[in-house]
């Protein structure tokens, strides 16, 4: 296992380095991720923080995974996403997809400006990865370099009747989400707050399976509480699997994809 800059809650982000530390970690590697969460309601118990608490998670056990490993990146949470379907409830935030894609492609550019040249788009919200692919394939058409983009989403879903209690009513803001919040921001979980109600009609964009996006509705006329699922099964226990299993399986990813042939140390 390499060192790399850390602190109390884990391997430091971009934002938590000096220019120093960014400094010295170019001299090591020229790998980056950039994680988006989003700024969006979770229902009446969870911050609208969620997923971008989630990305900033998931990307320190990535790197520290890496480490383990012999590897090093840096990696960077940006906050916002794309969020429009819930727009309607009070606090959230979101970004148009011009915009979206314009902030994701200039990080990356100084990035690049500075030394980085294989990058890592990670997606810690649903709603990003579109925007995410395009600005991906512009970066790498543009720059001239490598990138993958991530989402473990499909990953999880995978493996979801392993873990979840109720995995066939797991979607926003329910078991999974709030037990990954338990984790690492327990006081803002308000359980006392969490409440089932059943979807009216079928999940909308999902009614269909792979391959099938319906882009019509209100979420809240589909979901009035905000919640799809039940949050009162969450556990910080779970919580903590799904983390461990996303974090390798990234980990592993960018292992082959970047550091297949590094030397360790």
């Amino acid at each position: 296992m390499i060192e790399i800059p850390t602190t109390a809650a884990g391997p430091k982000l971009l934002d938590e380095m000096t220019t120093r530390e960014v400094a010295a970690a170019l001299e090591r590697t020229d790998v980056a991720i950039l994680t988006t969460g989003a700024i969006e309601q979770h229902g009446a118990h969870l911050p609208l923080g969620t997923d971008w608490y989630i990305g900033v998670e998931t990307t320190r056990r990535v790197l520290q995974e890496l480490a383990r490993r012999g590897h090093q990146a840096v990696g960077y949470v940006f906050p916002l996403g794309k969020s429009e379907g819930f727009l309607n409830f009070a606090g959230t935030l979101t970004l148009r997809n011009a915009t979206f894609i314009a902030v994701m492609k200039e990080i990356v550019r100084c990035w690049h400006h500075q030394g980085f040249r294989r990058f890592a788009l990670l997606s810690s919200n649903g709603g990003n990865g579109t925007a995410m692919l395009i600005a991906g394939e512009e970066l790498h058409r543009e720059l001239d370099c490598p990138v993958v983009f991530i989402d473990p989403l499909p990953y999880q879903i995978s493996y979801r009747q392993e873990i979840l209690k109720n995995p066939a009513i797991d979607h926003h803001g329910a078991e999974g989400e709030t037990s990954k919040i338990l984790v690492t921001h327990p006081h803002l979980v308000q359980l006392e707050h969490a409440t089932f109600v059943a979807p009216v009609g079928e999940a909308r964009p999902f009614a269909f399976g792979p391959g099938v996006r319906v882009f019509a509705g209100r979420w809240e006329d589909f979901a009035p509480g905000g919640v799809v699922g039940d949050p009162r099964l969450a556990a910080a226990a779970t919580g903590e699997e799904a983390y461990r299993r996303n974090a390798r399986w990234i980990a592993d990813i960018l292992e082959r994809v970047y550091f297949a042939s590094a030397k360790v140390g």
